[in-house]
């Protein structure tokens, strides 16, 4: 008897954890700004397509083609809808450091599901910016783990391939 009730109890403890995680990430209950806040760590590998003259400083880079890059950085999401961030990247060959700036807002667009789209606009770090490189704007998704620790990201830009997981500091 002991044992039936125990395993009763294990079933409904079950049922209870999956559903609560699963209404956190309800857009009618609780996917918030609020939800997305603190620092997050993220590198990864990508590949962007140049289809303008190469900036100064790649003189090497082909007209129209994708160049591969790399980073690795910071990003602090403040629970209001703005984020700062600072990275280290690798474009073509050329090493420099970036940082960025952005907001983002709860996707409504797909009911029972918790997702972050946005914008984040980087720069490079120097007087004048390494490599002739202009600020960029680019805009992202992310979907959140069910205990907020581990964000998904894509960038959503047509020429942009990349993608990255963000881990929680």
């Amino acid at each position: 008897m002991k044992g039936k009730k125990l395993a009763v109890f294990v079933v409904i403890a079950t049922i209870m954890m999956f559903s609560t995680a699963a209404m956190a990430w309800d857009n009618d209950h609780g996917c918030s700004l609020y939800l997305l806040q603190g620092k997050y760590t993220y590198s990864g590998q990508g590949f962007t397509l140049f289809s303008a003259p190469p900036p100064t400083g790649f003189p090497f880079l082909p007209v129209s083609d994708y160049v591969a890059f790399s980073l690795a950085g910071t990003v602090a999401f403040d629970g209001h809808g703005n984020l700062t961030s600072f990275d280290f990247s690798s474009l073509g060959g050329g090493a420099f450091a970036r940082t960025g700036t952005g907001t983002y807002a709860v996707d409504t667009t797909k009911p029972g599901f918790c997702g972050f789209s946005g914008t984040w606009t980087f720069s490079a770090v120097a007087t004048p910016p390494p490599f002739g490189l202009p600020p960029i704007t680019l805009h992202f998704y992310a979907a959140p783990s069910p205990e907020s620790s581990v964000l998904n990201m894509v960038i959503t830009d047509p020429g942009v391939i990349f993608s990255s997981p963000l881990y929680k500091q």
